[in-house]
């Protein structure tokens, strides 16, 4: 449907006797008067059909609940029974100096020496565990827990005269067995002893078995067939010698390996270090005494990270990228981190800049990452500030904008008066 715009009755009416003149009606006598009472009647009609501008609906004056990021922080007024029961907590802002910091890039690594390699200790075979497959390349294994087993071969001058020494286990257990008849047959006459009997017993016992030995050792050798050397040898096993993780599996099951071949790498992971490219240019302003504070590039907040002491390392670098190495230690019984992971590791300067030293337990962190503190302006009446933090020192975190000298800030229950603002608060 086409829409008019409003126009006024009398010009739609002009414009229409124009359109009846223009269109061969132009001459007629009764043309004025019915020209008229026709435009009359259609501009009345579509003047009438027009649509209504909607109007303007006043907004809705109900009060919204404010984000934390929108507008100015409102005073929150508690009572000193209120306070005490959401464990507010004050300290006075004080002003201090603070060594500039540099952010840098730094990769997770294993530290040299903690990654060794296990060698077969004897000729054989691979087997897999008892009862379970080999391990996989990236799995962790405790210190002593079993990785392989290996069969053990024969000498290669047993291989040449395994088929001379069936026939001699053979003859071996068939004199055995004819001497212990004797023995018995003696001792049933009453001419014999119990121990010759006993003794003849043993021979044939240990003439049986080197003769099954001998049995399984031929099977090896043509049939290539090791499931049976597998219940009538022993194999030998193969532990983890350290706590770590599977770095490289060199074998397979069913392979034969020689004595001193290779079989895996297992690499420690504790404690794992960070190396921090630094430009040479710069590296002489550094702090290298002085420990690091390693993030995830997920998690860049100061007050978040782990720190890193520095260690003794050998001398490293890049020429092509004129940098030089620095190497820190993560604690033991951090989890973030893994070997080979991207990190950002901000490191001390020399040079001091002066800033406000607040306890990281008073910021808080909106939805956009913005960073606030709630300040006791007097009594029990607290308003929210931004801040912006330059760097963390230990358990403080530094200022360098916010409510500013002598203003005394919460350090305790700041989460709970943000609940209080927003209306998540009891």
């Amino acid at each position: 449907m086409i829409q008019f715009a409003p126009i006024r009755a009398q010009r739609f009416r002009s414009l229409l006797i124009g359109f009846l003149l223009a269109s061969g009606l132009y001459g007629c006598d009764a043309l004025p008067d019915n020209v008229k009472k026709i435009s009359d009647r259609i501009a009345f009609l579509v003047l009438e059909n027009q649509e209504t501008p909607p109007k303007q609906v006043s907004p809705d004056k109900t009060p919204t609940r404010q984000s934390p990021h929108q507008g100015a922080s409102r005073s929150i007024t508690l009572t000193g029974e209120e306070s005490e029961s959401l464990g507010i907590k004050t300290v006075v802002l004080k002003p201090g100096a603070y060594f500039e910091t540099r952010t840098l890039g730094g990769e997770v690594i294993i530290p040299p020496g903690k990654t060794l390699s296990v060698s077969a200790p004897i000729s054989g075979v691979v087997l897999a565990p008892a009862n379970s497959p080999l391990p996989m390349v990236g799995s962790t294994f405790q210190k002593n827990q079993k990785m392989l087993r290996l069969l053990m071969l024969p000498p290669d001058k047993d291989v040449l005269t395994a088929r001379n020494s069936l026939k001699l286990a053979e003859n071996r257990t068939r004199f055995a067995e004819q001497k212990f008849q004797r023995a018995e047959q003696l001792l049933n006459k009453g001419a014999g002893s119990l121990r010759a009997k006993e003794e003849a017993w043993n021979e044939l016992q240990n003439s049986r078995t080197d003769l099954r030995q001998a049995k399984v050792l031929v099977d090896l050798i043509a049939n290539q067939d090791i499931s049976a050397s597998i219940e009538e040898f022993a194999p030998f096993e193969i532990n983890a010698p350290i706590e770590g993780r599977l770095q490289n599996l060199l074998v397979a099951p069913g392979q034969r390996v020689s004595a001193g071949s290779p079989l895996f790498q297992i690499a420690s992971e504790k404690p794992l270090w960070v190396r921090v490219p630094v430009y040479a240019g710069i590296v002489n302003r550094v702090r290298q005494k002085d420990s690091v504070r390693v993030h995830s590039l997920s998690n860049m907040k100061p007050s978040g990270g782990w720190t890193a002491i520095p260690v003794l390392a050998p001398p490293t670098g890049n020429p092509q990228a004129a940098s030089v190495d620095l190497y820190f230690e993560l604690p033991t019984d951090q989890k973030t981190f893994h070997p080979g992971q991207k990190v950002a590791a901000t490191l001390k300067l020399k040079r001091k800049k002066k800033g406000w030293f607040l306890p990281s337990s008073a910021v808080l962190y909106d939805s956009r990452g913005e960073t606030w503190v709630y300040e006791n302006t007097r009594g029990h009446e607290f308003i929210r500030r931004s801040i912006e933090i330059s760097s963390t020192e230990d358990d403080s975190v530094v200022l360098t904008r916010g409510p500013g000298k002598g203003k005394r800030v919460v350090i305790s229950g700041a989460a709970e008066l943000f609940g209080v603002e927003f209306g998540n608060g009891k």
